[in-house]
C-alpha cells in the first residue's frame, strides 16, 4: 500500500536526499564526543534544544514492524515541537529508500495550546493528506539535541537524555513526563550527501569505533516499543 506513496514522496523531495548513519553510545560521553568532533573540525551549528516528537502509525503498527523487520523502503510520520513550547505542529514524513533517507513536510494550519490538542491537530492533518488508512498517535519521544557541521556540510547531531513513552488513550503533558522510559545511551547521527560517503568512512567513523558503542537499534521509535534503552 505504501510503496507507491514512498516512491511519490521520494521523487518530490530529491533535494532532501542524504545518507544517515546512527551510532548508539553509552550515556555520559558527550564531552568526549565534543572533543572528537572538534578535532575533526566540526563546529557547533545551532544552539542546543529540546526536541519532542509524537509518532503516528497504523492500528497494527505497520511502520514499527517494517523498521524492526529491516524493510528497505519505509515511511514514518511524526509531529514535533521544541523546547517544551507547544505551538504550531511541525509535521514530517521520514522516508527510507534502501540506504538513502528523505524528508517531506506537511503544512500546519493554526496553533496548539496543549499536548492533547497538538496530537489531535497533527493526526487530523496527516490523515487528511494520506487517507490510505487511519493513523494514530503511538509514541512520545523527547531528547536534548546538539548540532555540529564540518566544512563539507557533513552534519552531526548528538541526542542525550532520551525519554520515551507509549501513548495509550488520551494523555496530557504531565502524564507523558511522569510515565516514561529514560534512555541509557546517547545517539550520534551523521547526515551527509552520498558523494561524501568515503570521506565519512575513512576519515570520520574510524574515530568513533573505539568508543563504548552499543550494539542495538538506534531508532528511538522502535526502542519505545522494544526493551528499554
Amino acid at each position: 500500500m505504501y510503496e507507491s506513496l514512498i516512491d511519490k514522496l521520494v521523487n518530490e523531495n530529491q533535494a532532501s536526499e542524504r545518507i544517515e548513519k546512527k551510532i548508539a553510545i553509552n550515556s555520559g560521553n558527550s564531552n568526549l564526543i565534543r572533543r572528537i568532533l572538534s578535532s575533526l573540525n566540526f563546529y557547533p551549528l545551532f544552539d542546543d534544544r529540546l526536541i519532542s516528537s509524537i509518532y503516528f502509525d497504523t492500528a497494527d503498527l505497520t511502520f514499527l514492524r517494517d523498521n524492526i523487520n529491516g524493510v528497505s523502503n519505509r515511511i514514518k510520520f511524526r509531529s514535533r515541537y521544541y523546547n517544551d513550547v507547544i505551538t504550531k505542529p511541525k509535521l514530517e514524513v521520514k522516508l527510507k529508500k534502501s540506504f538513502l533517507g528523505y524528508k517531506a513536510f506537511l503544512d500546519s494550519d493554526g496553533s496548539s495550546f496543549n499536548i492533547k490538542n497538538f496530537i489531535a491537530k497533527s493526526a487530523s492533518i496527516i490523515n487528511a493528506n494520506y487517507p490510505f488508512e487511519p493513523l494514530y498517535p503511538t509514541a512520545f519521544v523527547s531528547y536534548k539535541r546538539m548540532y555540529f557541521q564540518n566544512h563539507l556540510g557533513i552534519r552531526c547531531t548528538v541526542d542525550q537524555d532520551l525519554v520515551t513513552h507509549k501513548i495509550v488513550g488520551a494523555v496530557d503533558l504531565q502524564e507523558l513526563l511522569r510515565i516514561r522510559t529514560i534512555g541509557m545511551f546517547d545517539v550520534v547521527e551523521f547526515k551527509f550527501n552520498k558523494v561524501h560517503e568515503l570521506v565519512f568512512r575513512n576519515d570520520i567513523f574510524k574515530h568513533f569505533v573505539a568508543l563504548p558503542i552499543r550494539a542495538t537499534k538506534c531508532s528511538k521509535y522502535v526502542r519505545t516499543f522494544t526493551d528499554t534503552f
